[in-house]
């Protein structure tokens, strides 16, 4: 009977002690990994709400200079022609 009884003891001792450090173990885990998914979505929140940067407005349309007006006659079309 010793012989059934002390590894059955045993065995219940073990679940009794292992069970809810298991169970422990799970949620200090699941915990960690519930606080980086909270981090990282308040870094991609705050990178999303972060001004962007000012783009430099580019003006409608070229100020005409000498040159476009030169290469135009040396190419022998009008100043309109070479504008378009």
């Amino acid at each position: 009977m010793k012989e059934i009884l002390i590894p059955l003891v045993t065995l219940v001792i073990g679940l009794v002690v292992a069970f809810p450090a298991g169970i422990f173990y799970r949620k200090r885990v699941a915990e960690a990994e519930l606080g980086s998914a909270e981090e990282e979505a308040k870094r991609v929140l705050s990178d999303a709400i972060k001004p962007l940067r000012p783009r430099r407005e580019r003006p409608l349309s070229r100020p005409r200079t000498r040159s476009s007006s030169c290469a135009a006659m040396r190419t022998g079309r009008s100043r309109t022609a070479a504008t378009r």
